[in-house]
C-alpha cells in the first residue's frame, strides 16, 4: 500500500499531494475505527456469552431446587400412602374384631331373650295351672 502511495506521491505535485496525505489519514482513521468496532464487538460478544452462562446457571439451580422439592413431595406422598394403608389395615382389623364381638353379644342377647321368653312362658303356664 505504501509503495502505491509513494508512487502516487512522486507522480503528483502541489494540491494533489495534500489529497494523498488526506486519503492516508482517512485510511488510518478508518482502520482505527474498524479496530474499535471489532474490539467493541468482541466485548459485547463476551458480555452476551457471560450473561447466557449466568442465566444457564440460574436455570440449572432452579431446576435442581425444583427436583429436590419434587423429591421431597414424592417422599411425603409415599409416607402418606403408607400411613393410609396402615390406617386402612387397622380399621379393617378393628371392624372385624367389633363385628365378631357384636355377633357374639347379639347371640348372647338372643339366647338371653329366648331364655327369658321360655321362663315367661313357663311362668304363664304355671299361672294358668294355678288358676
Amino acid at each position: 500500500m505504501r509503495s502505491t502511495v509513494q508512487l502516487m506521491y512522486k507522480q503528483q505535485q502541489g494540491g494533489e499531494l495534500c489529497d494523498i496525505s488526506r486519503i492516508s489519514a482517512m485510511h488510518r482513521e478508518m482502520e482505527l475505527r474498524l479496530e474499535e468496532i471489532n474490539a467493541s464487538k468482541e466485548d459485547e460478544t463476551a458480555e452476551v456469552k457471560a450473561r447466557y452462562v449466568q442465566m444457564f446457571r440460574e436455570k440449572a439451580e432452579e431446576l435442581h431446587q425444583a427436583k429436590e422439592k419434587l423429591s421431597g413431595t414424592q417422599a411425603q406422598v409415599r409416607d402418606l400412602q403408607d400411613r393410609e394403608e396402615e390406617l386402612q389395615n387397622l380399621l379393617s382389623r378393628t371392624r372385624s374384631r367389633l363385628e365378631g364381638e357384636y355377633r357374639e353379644r347379639a347371640e348372647e342377647v338372643g339366647a338371653e331373650v329366648r331364655a327369658a321368653t321360655e321362663r315367661a312362658e313357663k311362668v304363664e303356664a304355671e299361672l294358668e295351672e294355678t288358676r
